[in-house]
């Protein structure tokens, strides 16, 4: 697949085509020529994220339009170039695309000098914007967020007010205070997650300490009132994951004894769209009170729904 020409991608990146284009055009005898070529730019990108919102599902609650590419890879962990969107992020999208076009029309008289850069900034400001709020990657996600800094301290800075300068400079202090924090804790994360990848750090169940296995545990407390001799009991599992899950991939202790995996099963309970996993629990006394089961994995792409307990 060619990723240039991916709707996520295009909405991002196409604002660079302008600036490229205005780069070639003179500064001074060109600046209509240059307004014009900024307002199509944005023009188009608007119409880019309309095509995003026909493509978007509303139906489903998970991210769509989703990719992932190998960008940076270290020894322990690889950063990727991964986007997607949900519905938060594609109004987002299309509120910054929309507003976008309407900001340069406002400055179409009110910016008179060095209208090249003022121009060439405000778009590098909405392809750091757009890329935001579709990185999936928290890493990619910096990047976007410190790129925004970059446009926005010189839109500041040289066409702002009488003041201006000393704005610029306490916003560029101030969003770097923060950004230095927000960095150290997303490496903080990425390496106690073994991926700084959104979708997977919630598949692990959030910010929680690894197991040696690099897995995730995800203790449940089950409440059982007394359970008959003779009786099996079978723990049920509705997971949600990007390929069905085996026997090597789970791993299931309850009251800290293993169990024995049955394997995937069809059965009638909660959570009918995803996938089902049966676990055989041995019937002993502890069940009259409580128990507490842990999962765990060797991937990093399965989300538990739901745990039931059934006795037969």
């Amino acid at each position: 697949m060619n990723y240039l020409l991916h709707p996520l991608v295009l909405v991002t990146l196409f604002p660079l085509l302008g600036v490229l284009v205005i780069a070639f055009l003179n500064g001074e005898r060109q600046k209509t020529a240059i307004r014009w070529t900024a307002l199509v730019t944005a023009l188009v990108t608007f119409g880019i994220s309309l095509w995003v919102l026909s493509l978007f599902d509303s139906s489903k609650g998970s991210m769509q339009l989703g990719f992932k590419l190998p960008w940076l890879v270290f020894t322990d962990i690889t950063i990727n170039f991964e986007m997607g969107l949900d519905g938060i992020s594609l109004l987002m999208v299309l509120l910054t695309t929309f507003l976008t076009p309407l900001a340069l029309l406002s400055t179409w008289t009110a910016v008179k000098d060095r209208v090249k850069g003022f121009m060439i900034f405000f778009l590098l400001l909405e392809v750091g914007m757009v890329g935001v709020f579709l990185a999936l990657d928290l890493f990619l996600f910096y990047v976007f967020w410190e790129f925004t800094l970059v446009p926005m301290y010189f839109l500041i800075g040289v066409w702002g007010g009488p003041r201006r300068m000393y704005a610029a400079i306490k916003f560029f202090l101030y969003t770097m205070a923060g950004s230095i924090l927000m960095l150290l804790a997303i490496l903080w994360l990425g390496i106690n997650q073994g991926t700084f990848s959104v979708p997977e750090i919630i598949a692990n169940g959030g910010i929680l300490p690894l197991d040696v296995a690099g897995g995730h545990h995800r203790p449940v407390r089950i409440e059982t009132g007394p359970i008959p001799a003779g009786k099996s009991i079978t723990l049920l599992i509705a997971a949600r994951s990007e390929i069905p899950l085996t026997a090597d991939d789970f791993s299931v202790f309850v009251n800290s004894a293993p169990v024995n995996y049955l394997g995937p099963v069809t059965v009638p309970f909660a959570y009918s769209d995803a996938q089902h996993y049966a676990f055989s629990v041995p019937n002993h006394n502890d069940f009259a009170r409580s128990s507490v089961a842990e999962f765990s994995t060797k991937r990093h792409h399965y989300y538990v729904d739901h745990v039931e307990l059934r006795v037969d």
